[in-house]
């Protein structure tokens, strides 16, 4: 996450799911969303510390999204930690 690009962010509630993809780039790649219109819109509820979130790996995303100003805030639970924790082998 500190040198890599960040290429989509893929996000869920209640059972329904998207891909936002933001930088991606290969030959025939569809258009990407401006990382800017997703800090627009999505900023605000992404850095909410009383909105709570679930990650896979909550200190990759907070890299990867600090590189963009978006300070990652209100995750109560981190799938990798918890697998770790649960299986440190």
């Amino acid at each position: 996450p500190v040198a890599g690009a960040l290429v989509g962010l893929a996000l869920s509630w209640k059972g329904d799911g998207v891909y936002i993809p933001v930088g991606h780039s290969y030959l025939g790649c569809p258009p990407q969303i401006p990382m800017s219109h997703v800090k627009a819109a999505l900023g605000s509820v992404l850095q909410d510390e009383q909105i709570q979130k679930q990650s896979s790996s909550k200190k990759r995303d907070v890299i990867a999204l600090a590189h963009h100003g978006i300070h990652l805030g209100g995750v109560v639970f981190d799938t990798m930690l918890a697998s770790y924790l649960i299986d440190p082998d």
